[in-house]
């Protein structure tokens, strides 16, 4: 008999994508915000270069649902 896979809560989606950024090396990225929202991963802050930005998607992409950046780049 198959086990069945039950979809993920969005408050798991939510811990998952938290401790994907909490992961990181980076602390510009480790301090982002992320909230599951319609289906989707949504994060914001701010980060100094477009590079943060794209590293800290690349590492919620791995989650496994669509991803919106709303990471602004500002330049100090």
């Amino acid at each position: 008999k198959e086990a069945l896979i039950m979809p993920e809560s969005e408050d798991d989606l939510l811990a998952r994508a938290e401790q994907e950024l909490k992961n990181s090396l980076i602390k510009a990225i480790a301090d982002l915000n992320c909230e599951v929202k319609d289906g989707k991963i949504l994060i914001t802050g701010n980060v100094a270069t477009y590079y943060l930005k794209q590293m800290a998607q690349e590492k919620l992409i791995r989650i496994g649902i669509p991803v919106e950046n709303r990471v602004v780049v500002k330049n100090s």
